[in-house]
């Protein structure tokens, strides 16, 4: 018995690929302002006037099996 050596996996040449876990919603939005010094601005941000819309994708290496 102690000249038998477990057989193992053969090892792949690639990079474990990541597994998709979660992901977030995200709208960018683009739009000039002119505020002075020390002074507020209201600014109202809808889902209507968004620049840009993606998402952030999560991203794990698999395990394997």
């Amino acid at each position: 018995m102690s000249g038998l050596k477990p057989r193992s996996r053969p090892r792949s040449p690639y990079q474990p690929r990541p597994r998709l876990q979660g992901y977030q919603p995200v709208t960018v939005w683009l739009q000039t302002l002119t505020v002075a010094g020390g002074a507020t601005a209201t600014v109202e941000l809808t889902d209507r006037n968004g620049w840009f819309r993606g998402v952030i994708e999560e991203r794990v290496l698999d395990t394997g099996r």
